[in-house]
């Protein structure tokens, strides 16, 4: 089973006079009796494979002003690519560490061809299956973007990420340590298909190894457009 998950994205100014950041936490509004979310973040909630409830855009108060958050599956309309997970307390217990609200629900897609999905890219071979974030109304500065990608129960696999500063235009790749700069997901049960190397059960997200180094800056000056992330998996 092919899937991209995401538990969680901070943006926030590098180099401002006052620091400031906008976090949120992905919540399933269908799942375990979700949502769950994290204290101290803002939410943004949907039920799984519910398309409906991925259309509008989301606005949070960050950095003196509204921001928009706005997500979307370019490449397949099946509401069954549209995933929004909640683990339960079997998958749950194996993270040990904090931050749990935000650890065991997550936004992702789900690339099989029985559902919806595109099925393998390699970025040769077939077609992506990918998911997008669109931010607007962020006010000119230099930000960056962190991510964690994981999962309670034993979903993983290689992904990556690219952005875009203006609007969509074009885009550049996130470097990642592993083949065309991917990263790979990582989970907290053992058994996935293909089974991950190791699992991770804490001590915190900060420590994962599927989310980018935080030294990164993805997101440069950006002025008018509104600056898309856009993830995708690769073949395990």
């Amino acid at each position: 089973m092919k899937l991209l998950s995401l538990s969680i994205f901070l943006l926030y100014p590098f180099g401002s006079p006052a620091f400031a950041e906008l976090l949120v936490d992905f919540n399933s509004t269908s799942q375990d009796g979700g949502p769950h979310p994290q204290a101290g973040y803002s939410s943004y909630d949907a039920a799984h494979e519910a398309s409906g409830d991925f259309v509008n855009a989301r606005n949070y108060a960050a950095f003196g002003t509204s921001v928009a958050l706005t997500v979307d599956y370019p490449d397949s309309s099946e509401s069954r690519v549209q995933q929004m997970i909640d683990r339960g307390g079997g998958n749950d217990a194996n993270w040990t560490g904090s931050k749990l609200d935000l650890i065991t629900d997550w936004i992702g897609v789900d690339t099989r061809t029985s559902n919806g999905g595109n099925g393998n890219y390699d970025e040769i071979n077939g077609n992506p299956t990918r998911i997008t974030f669109t931010l607007e109304n962020l006010p000119p500065a230099t930000y960056r973007w962190r991510s964690y990608h994981h999962d309670t129960e034993h979903m993983n696999g290689r992904f990556v990420v690219d952005y875009s500063t203006d609007g969509g235009g074009s885009y550049r790749r996130v470097e990642g340590p592993l083949t065309s700069g991917a990263f790979r997901q990582t989970d907290s049960t053992p058994g996935g298909n293909p089974e991950s190397d190791m699992v991770y059960r804490g001590p915190d997200p900060e420590s994962l190894t599927s989310r980018p180094p935080p030294g990164r800056t993805w997101l440069s000056e950006l002025p008018h457009y509104p600056p898309p992330l856009c993830t995708h998996s690769l073949p395990s």
